[in-house]
């Protein structure tokens, strides 16, 4: 349906070998996580384990942002020659991310949540999948297709950060909002 909706055709994948890609690319880093995990705390204890464990997360946004610019650093010639590409890429997401947080709230207004769990639901489900994404494009569709994927995190670190600076007037909004009960 995306696909349709954004390039105008129907584009035909093969939904198994997709499976297995999706299945390689969660499950693997998760084995290797557990194995390094294990044997850093093997050698090196539960202490240290402690003062590293902060890093991880900033290394694995450091490893998908690598990812990124080599994937537009790919198609660079392509964006020079036609600059409206990033224009017909970013007006999607512009509209996308809200979406996104929209649907989520509304699921989190139909599930009686509070602010906390909506906005925990809103950032997990508008803030995951991109490596996923990513890793998808590159492996089924068009190189130019990549850059789709590459452009989002930029839009969407614009709209997560104006979200969070908007938090309390959001907060304020929600609580005024009748509860299910």
């Amino acid at each position: 349906m995306w696909m349709t909706l954004l390039a105008g055709k129907y584009v035909p994948i093969d939904p198994l070998q997709m499976m297995q890609t999706v299945i390689t690319i969660i499950v693997l880093p998760m084995v290797l996580g557990t194995i390094t995990r294990f044997f850093l705390l093997k050698k090196y204890g539960w202490d240290l384990f402690r003062q590293i464990k902060p890093n991880f997360p900033a290394l694995a946004s450091l490893g998908m942002y690598v990812l990124f610019f080599i994937s537009l650093s790919a198609q660079a010639q392509q964006l020079i020659k036609h600059p409206d590409y990033l224009l017909k890429l970013v007006i999607p997401a512009l509209f996308f991310y809200p979406l996104l947080f929209t649907l989520s709230a509304g699921l989190s207004r139909l599930l009686s949540l509070d602010y906390q769990d909506m906005a925990a639901v809103s950032f997990s489900i508008a803030g995951k999948n991109l490596a996923i994404s990513l890793a998808i494009a590159v492996l089924f569709f068009s190189p130019l297709t990549v850059v789709v994927v590459a452009i989002m995190p930029l839009v969407q670190v614009i709209f997560m950060a104006s979200y969070y600076k908007l938090s309390h007037r959001i907060q304020t909004l929600w609580s005024q909002l009748p509860r299910k009960q």
